[in-house]
């Protein structure tokens, strides 16, 4: 099967020139998990949820959304230093078609950034060969 992740970004540059762009990746992929996690108003900053990948082995493309929830993402088992932030509302995409040996994304945690004030999800969706 194939993903196809694209995007048209707009933006005014240095300057004041209005620039657009289009972006695009593809990749194949043979699985795909889509879920959400439900992070309860009141949890503490550090509390961590694990993403499932479900049969996904190594990831070709990963959307992540946190939805009134500040986030880090940390992948591969990682768990301390410094981790892929998401605002509330922000989104984290990757497309790689061809994941680098031992370089791919097998797993993923989300770990709260601050204490979360109301109920908050993340929902994300992994695409990938088993």
């Amino acid at each position: 099967m194939l993903l196809q992740f694209s995007g048209n970004l707009s933006y005014q540059a240095p300057g004041g020139s209005n620039v657009s762009q289009s972006l695009s990746a593809q990749a194949t992929y043979q699985a795909q998990q889509a879920g959400s996690i439900d992070i309860p108003s009141g949890a503490p900053s550090g509390s961590a949820y694990q993403l499932s990948f479900g049969s996904v082995a190594t990831a070709v493309g990963l959307m992540i959304k946190g939805v009134d929830s500040a986030v880090s993402v940390f992948f591969n088992g990682a768990t301390g230093g410094i981790g892929q932030p998401i605002g509330t509302g922000g989104v984290f995409s990757n497309v790689s078609p061809n994941p680098c040996q031992g370089a791919g994304y097998s797993s993923a945690v989300v770990v709260a950034t601050r204490q979360q004030q109301v109920a908050g999800r993340i929902d994300y969706i992994v695409w990938g060969d088993p």
